[in-house]
């Protein structure tokens, strides 16, 4: 659940960043395309007249997709020392470098 929580408040952090112009989205579109990797490209992306908030909304399903997939990947590498209590930090840290 740790896991979650860190992959859930970073990417609403990151849109609230844009809500709050803070960030725009041009800044945070190159950061979910590289969480992406080979999950492809959100057909919003390419399509006229789409919004922003469409585009962040299609690109984070497909960041959510492919960080729960590295998360599970990491708990099941990482299981024994998990259950015995002595991974050390995040799941996160034991993910790709690019995470």
């Amino acid at each position: 659940l740790e896991a979650a929580d860190d992959i859930c408040y970073a990417l609403i952090d990151l849109e609230d960043g844009i809500i709050l112009n803070m960030l725009s989205y041009e800044e945070v579109e190159p950061i979910f395309l590289n969480l992406i990797a080979d999950f492809g490209l959100p057909e919003e992306l390419h399509l006229p007249h789409t919004t922003w908030q469409q585009k962040i909304a299609a690109l984070r399903g497909r960041v959510m997709k492919r960080l729960v997939d590295e998360v599970t990947t990491a708990f099941a590498k990482h299981h024994y020392e998990i259950i015995t209590g002595q991974l050390k930090g995040s799941l996160l840290q034991y993910c790709s470098p690019d995470i």
